[in-house]
């Protein structure tokens, strides 16, 4: 069965560890993505309380990895992820990259390949460097000298276009808008095309959100249809959805689309929109999108239960109605969502708050002042 689901017998064997006599496939499902989460957040805590940060957020990939070396142990998991973590930021500090926040962004980023870090490091390293010979070369351009076809020549060698002819269209194209474009803009767009009207439109296209022009290069399209935003308003944007609303408005801010409602558009957008967002939001961010849409998928489970007490969510397959959050520890009724008391114990809900009603001061206090208010006294 585990292999028709297309689970390893790792992943089985460590289900079976946790879930004892339930069906592992299920539990694999159901219950190892919420603990996944608790093992990132937990290392990410351990961490937090070195007197130096090594281990930094942690994937779900490395969390997975490290439950099932540990055998589905799940505090093993969390001490083995704050090792193999901290263990990988030593190795990257020794090659001389002194910054432990960059160094622990390339690691999330990279799904904890320090190879992969590494490379980032080093890029971000030499990325004032391009910048400095982008810069240089641009301003080694004279476009005022009466010789054009030096000019050409120039624009030619300098970005390595494929002819004659483009580097023509680029000088025209930089004489008749020259406080408009760029010339790095103008040689992305001529390396695209020939037909200068498509290209100007291509230098000159709105930002949905913000109004202004940009360059085609410069703009960030949204997956679900053909509507382009800035790259700063694409973030902008993302970010504060992510952080302030539902995850079902992560929608294109232009056209609104896809349908949230339909299951098939949804599964392909969030999947596209995910590398998009890694690739440009904050680390806390991106890691709050993950969370939610984890969460929306927990939902559709009538299983899940969101805790009372915290902003927890989670599966409760059991039949008591006493229910108690994983992560705070809180309990509360699975029915009527108050605070679980011992007083609930074998009566109904409605026996319950008749009960608090009579006995309860502080109930009762608040009924008061809730008839005060509504009475204007």
């Amino acid at each position: 069965k585990g292999e028709e689901q297309q689970c390893s017998p790792e992943e089985v064997f460590c289900a079976l560890q946790c879930s004892g006599e339930e069906d592992p496939v299920a539990w694999l499902q159901t219950e190892l993505p919420q603990v996944l989460e608790n093992i990132t957040d937990l290392a990410s805590q351990k961490g937090e309380a070195m007197v130096e940060n090594e281990v930094g957020p942690v994937t779900r990939g490395e969390a997975r990895q490290a439950w099932l070396d540990c055998g589905g142990d799940f505090e093993e998991a969390v001490r083995e992820c704050v090792r193999t973590r901290a263990r990988k930021f030593r190795e990257i500090r020794a090659m001389g990259f002194a910054d432990q926040q960059e160094v622990l962004q390339a690691l999330y980023m990279n799904g904890g390949d320090v190879n992969k870090a590494v490379i980032d490091l080093q890029r971000q390293l030499l990325e004032p460097f391009h910048t400095q010979i982008w810069q240089e070369t641009e301003v080694g351009i004279q476009l005022d000298q009466p010789d054009k076809q030096r000019i050409v020549r120039q624009i030619l060698a300098t970005y390595n276009l494929p002819s004659w002819g483009r580097a023509e269209i680029v000088l025209s194209l930089m004489q008749e808008g020259r406080d408009h474009f760029q010339i790095h803009d103008v040689v992305e767009a001529v390396k695209e095309s020939q037909d200068k009207e498509f290209i100007k439109r291509m230098l000159s296209l709105t930002c949905l959100v913000c109004l202004s022009l940009f360059p085609r290069n410069k703009m960030q399209s949204v997956t679900s249809c053909e509507c382009t935003v800035c790259r700063d308003c694409f973030k902008e944007y993302f970010t504060f959805t992510v952080r302030e609303k539902n995850i079902k408005n992560l929608v294109c801010p232009g056209c609104s689309k896809p349908d949230i409602d339909d299951e098939g558009q949804l599964l392909v957008y969030f999947s596209t929109l995910d590398v998009q967002l890694r690739d440009c939001l904050d680390v806390d961010v991106y890691n709050l999108f993950h969370k939610k849409l984890t969460e929306r998928t927990l939902m559709k489970d009538p299983k899940f239960k969101w805790c009372t007490h915290c902003s927890n969510g989670f599966i409760y397959d059991g039949n008591q109605s006493k229910v108690t959050c994983p992560q705070c520890k809180g309990s509360f009724c699975v029915e009527c969502k108050r605070p679980w008391e011992s007083q609930h114990q074998g009566i109904t809900c409605e026996e319950f708050q008749n009960w608090k009603r009579e006995n309860d001061p502080e109930y009762q206090a608040q009924g008061l002042a809730a008839y005060l208010k509504e009475n204007g006294i």
